[in-house]
């Protein structure tokens, strides 16, 4: 039987464009500083809620740091950490234990690698290192405070769950997202770019189509009847 290929996941496409952009744009995007805060505004709840504030759509953490500000940024440091997990592939340790130049190892291994191989290895580990990254920021081993990892926001709030929630659940729904569109891409891509998922759907196809011709009995049972 053939395989269906799946339908490319537009969800997740708009996730991840998101978060280029606001990863690009995050100078322009956020309305406040990501690491400058006031301690008068610190755990401003968002904007919804009583007493919460236009100028911090999201609230504040104690520090009086603007949430939103933070998770914007956060977004630029999820992708640097991502283009560095794809810079450490093995191919690339391997061309640059040979001697080779920067330029040389782009031209030679990086380019002609980046269709199909290179893309669908490095958008199935985009989520892992992601996640690593919130891990280690979590424990304090990760992005130096006072920089906005979504991690190191996840582990600020939580001595405050039951007071000032917005400060660990809103950066962790963006990671939770950003995972998720991560890996749905990436089985879409693998999906569709693998050489061998595609040559077995190319065969399943041809026995499909090999059961639907009529055998050399078939038609003169027909014939017969």
């Amino acid at each position: 039987m053939a395989q269906h290929r799946r339908q490319l996941p537009w969800f997740a496409g708009l996730i991840l464009g998101a978060l280029v952009l606001t990863a690009l744009f995050a100078p322009v995007l956020a309305p406040q500083s990501p690491t400058e805060g006031d301690i008068t505004q610190k755990l401003v709840p968002p904007v919804w809620m009583e007493r919460g504030e236009r100028e911090h759509p999201l609230g504040t953490d104690r520090f009086g740091r603007d949430v939103l500000s933070r998770i914007i940024w956060g977004s630029r440091i999820s992708v640097v950490v991502s283009t560095l997990g794809i810079k450490e592939q093995d191919f690339v340790a391997l061309a640059v234990v040979a001697g080779r130049s920067s330029a040389w190892i782009i031209r030679r291994h990086i380019f002609p690698n980046v269709i199909p191989t290179l893309l669908v290895i490095s958008t199935l580990q985009v989520g892992y290192v992601i996640l690593l990254e919130g891990t280690l920021s979590f424990l304090g081993v990760g992005v130096p405070p006072p920089n906005p990892a979504w991690g190191l926001m996840i582990a600020d709030g939580r001595g405050f769950l039951a007071t000032a929630w917005w400060i660990s659940l809103f950066p962790g729904l963006a990671m939770l997202l950003t995972v998720l569109a991560v890996n749905l891409m990436g089985d879409w891509l693998r999906d569709h770019l693998d050489p061998k998922l595609r040559q077995l759907g190319v065969r399943g196809v041809v026995l499909e189509s090999a059961d639907a011709v009529p055998t050399g009995h078939a038609i003169e049972d027909a014939v017969k009847g």
